[in-house]
């Protein structure tokens, strides 16, 4: 049984959110396992893409915001809402800066569950319904 946490990277370009993976497996990471969700703001990164490569996009990423005065998007409230909830996720929550959303995943069956991921910039508010798949120990 893995402690590791779960975790989903959210990304949105212009008006489109995308989350990676889509469809969340929980399945052999034991039960009351830990699921976060990061906000990636136009871009996640990788070690495949190397530190400069990181940097550059989050360096031209803050440029384009500050001259443009582009709204950051984050998580509100209701940031992550999962359908069905039948107490299997609970602590559902976002961080203070609204970068991040938690959860914990009883993960005591093997239900998929759909669920809303919705961000906002304080004028707009984007949606997406992936899935996790819970999996019995």
């Amino acid at each position: 049984m893995s402690r590791d946490v779960a975790t989903v990277r959210v990304t949105v370009d212009g008006r489109k959110i995308t989350v990676e993976p889509y469809d969340l497996s929980m399945v052999g990471r034991g039960r009351n396992a830990p699921i976060e969700w990061v906000m990636t703001n136009g871009g996640g990164t990788s070690a495949s893409k190397g530190i400069f490569s990181a940097l550059w996009r989050h360096l031209r990423r803050c440029l384009r915001r500050c001259l443009r005065r582009e709204p950051t998007w984050v998580f509100p409230p209701n940031g992550i809402v999962i359908q069905g909830n039948d107490g299997q996720f609970t602590q559902l929550r976002p961080d203070e800066k609204g970068s991040k959303f938690t959860c914990v995943d009883q993960n005591t069956d093997g239900k998929t569950y759909k669920y809303d991921v919705n961000v906002t910039n304080g004028k707009d508010t984007l949606t997406l319904d992936p899935t996790i798949r819970n999996g019995t120990p």
